[in-house]
C-alpha cells in the first residue's frame, strides 16, 4: 500500500530508519538506523535552486517493520521567503516565487 507522491512544503524533514531497506517512490536502500533528509520546497526557495525539493512517498512492508518519527520545520503561513541575497547572482538570478501558500500546504495535509 501506497499514498500518494508528494513535496514537503516544509524547510526539510529529518526521518531515522529503523529498518534495512526503505523506499519513495523508486526503491532507495538506506544503512541502517540512518537519518533521512528530505529538502522541502521551502529549502529550494531559501538555497535558490541549489537543492531542490524532493517528491516522496510512503510505503507499507507487510513482513517487516519499520518505525518512521518525522519532524517538520515550517515558516509561518503569511511568511513571504525567498532566495537568500548572497545566492542571487547576475549568473543565478532568483526565478523562484517569493512567498507560499499556507493553504497548498494545509490541502497537502488532508487525507
Amino acid at each position: 500500500m501506497q499514498l500518494g507522491s508528494l513535496s514537503s512544503t516544509s524547510l526539510m524533514e529529518l526521518m531515522v530508519s529503523k529498518s534495512k531497506k526503505m523506499g519513495f517512490g523508486m526503491p532507495v536502500n538506506f544503512q541502517k538506523d540512518a537519518f533521512v533528509v528530505n529538502v522541502g520546497d521551502s529549502f529550494e526557495i531559501l538555497s535558490n535552486g541549489v537543492y531542490h525539493s524532493i517528491e516522496h512517498r510512503a510505503m507499507v512492508n507487510s513482513e517487516k517493520e519499520r518505525l518512521s518519527v518525522a519532524m517538520f520545520i515550517n515558516p509561518k503561513f503569511e511568511a513571504e521567503i525567498g532566495p537568500a541575497r548572497s545566492l542571487i547572482t547576475p549568473q543565478k538570478p532568483t526565478t523562484l516565487q517569493n512567498s507560499w501558500d499556507g493553504e497548498s500546504y494545509l490541502d497537502q495535509m488532508k487525507i
